[in-house]
């Protein structure tokens, strides 16, 4: 029986310069005590293979047969009914600065990742393990939709934080209890880590940070850019004259103070909490019996989260070996094989 290496040692690992930011590698230790490397099956945790009934298809349309397809073929439909509903209802005249606000990039980084996931399903994912003989390049469907996700949920969360704490007071019912804003600014977000953490099993490396930062300080320094170009943030009325994108993120002389202490407080505090949470959730499993592991492995000694949570990452699918892994192909018609022979018997 396998153990698994605490979730701090994981960080201080997954952190170091020399680790990749696409490692599909796991530590674990074995009955023996000496550390050993598995290999992630990257096909599982971006496609899985979930059939509604086990038949022998084309491996060609694979995808009509698997129950995953549909419930993210779901999920991007609801993403886009926002998105055309917003359009929509949104005044002509202000459609130049619909770009302008961290809730619509927020929406379309939502609606990039949950179609990339969509199409991790419908097409041949090949089975990369590091060191092997047949290896191949990470596909860059599954590189784009590994990084959007550390990227878009704890965005999402962050997002929908701000929105409700420090915007949605200071407007009506009528604003900010409406479909769409209840979508943008939580639901959607939800939808991003369902489908992360239970449909798929996505393995966030905690050097994908960067690219959530990154995020993080263009706004920044669009919304700067904003208010010295003077482009306003359309026509909305008296109550918006200020021009500014939004009231926490006025960058005038009188309200530039209030403006720094929140950018500085959502890029240094707030996303980073996010996005541990984001990694924590990745790593979670539920031990029922509470006997699966040790309590280093629990988010606190104390179990304060709950004594059947763990987090350590035993959801994530595993090779042995690299060379007991074959290629994308090879593995793709054994499963076929196995699904059709216990569908006869």
């Amino acid at each position: 029986m396998i153990r698994y290496i605490q979730w701090r040692d994981r960080m201080r690992s997954e952190l170091a310069w020399s680790y990749s930011i696409y490692c599909q590698t796991e530590e674990v230790i074995d009955d023996a005590g000496s550390l050993q490397r598995k290999y992630i099956n990257i096909n599982e945790c971006f496609a899985p293979s979930r059939p509604i009934i086990k038949t022998n298809w084309s491996r060609r349309l694979y995808f009509f047969n698997n129950r995953v397809f549909y419930i993210r073929l779901v999920f991007v439909a609801i993403s886009f009914h926002v998105l055309y509903i917003d359009i929509t209802l949104y005044p002509l005249h202000n459609l130049w600065v619909y770009l302008f606000f961290l809730t619509h990039w927020g929406h379309l980084f939502n609606m990039t990742y949950l179609f990339c996931s969509m199409l991790c399903c419908a097409n041949e994912i090949p089975v990369v393990i590091e060191g092997s003989e047949r290896n191949k390049a990470i596909p860059n469907l599954i590189q784009i939709t590994w990084l959007l996700y550390s990227t878009t949920a704890p965005l999402s969360l962050a997002i929908c934080i701000l929105y409700w704490i420090g915007i949605a007071p200071s407007q009506s019912p009528q604003d900010s209890l409406n479909y769409v804003c209840i979508m943008e600014h939580g639901i959607i977000g939800i939808i991003v880590l369902i489908d992360g953490v239970l449909v798929g099993r996505v393995p966030v490396r905690a050097k994908q940070y960067v690219c959530l930062l990154t995020v993080c300080i263009s706004y920044l320094l669009w919304s700067l850019v904003n208010y010295i170009l003077k482009l306003g943030n359309g026509d909305w009325g008296p109550a918006y004259d200020d021009d500014a994108l939004y009231p926490v993120l006025n960058w005038s002389w009188e309200s530039r103070r209030v403006a720094a202490i929140v950018s500085s407080f959502a890029t240094i505090i707030l996303c980073p909490v996010l996005f541990w949470i984001v990694w924590m959730l990745s790593l979670s499993s539920f031990d029922s019996d509470g006997s699966g592991t040790e309590d280093i492995n629990r988010c606190c000694h104390r179990g304060c989260c709950g004594r059947g949570f763990l987090f350590e990452g035993r959801r994530r699918p595993l090779f042995n070996e690299p060379n007991d892994a074959r290629s994308q192909y090879d593995t793709a018609l054994a499963y076929n094989e196995m699904t059709t022979r216990e569908y006869i018997t």
